[in-house]
């Protein structure tokens, strides 16, 4: 699924539970004026078009993904096909989730998100952020 964040007095989420195709995200990126776009989706072909499309309207896409113990959250202005490039995508295959990093990601992607629309607060612009529940560690990464 994908939150869309359009402009107006009552924010709107637009939902999308089938394939995300091009046509669907240029309907909706040229008939809303968008503030923020998140994702929670299961493949990165999908992630790439949505983050292709976000930069083409200078729109901040929120990215977050979890596996296992582990989870990640993303803000940036660069592709996620160059931060990721040396990753293989098209290898990989279903994984287990340990369910409260979805619960610990999903929480702080929002409050990215609330402070981001409300202007307060200091974002996670330009990073990567991480948590591993097993070990109870937390990073952050500077992208350059």
């Amino acid at each position: 699924m994908v939150s869309i964040f359009p402009k107006d007095i009552s924010p709107k989420i637009i939902a999308c539970k089938d394939k995300i195709t091009d046509e669907f995200l240029e309907k909706i990126f040229s008939n809303y004026k968008i503030q923020a776009v998140s994702d929670c989706l299961d493949n990165w072909e999908t992630r790439f078009l949505i983050d292709d499309k976000c930069k083409f309207y200078n729109i901040p896409y929120f990215h977050a993904g979890v596996e296992s113990f582990f989870g990640q959250i993303l803000i940036s202005r660069k592709k996620l096909a160059d931060i990721y490039k040396n990753l293989d995508f098209k290898n990989s295959r279903p994984f287990n989730i340990y369910p409260p990093i979805n619960f610990v990601i999903g929480g702080i992607l929002v409050s990215e998100i609330i402070k981001f629309i409300t202007n307060t607060g200091v974002n996670l612009f330009e990073k990567i952020f991480s948590i591993d529940l097993f070990y109870n560690e937390f990073m952050g990464i500077e992208l350059n």
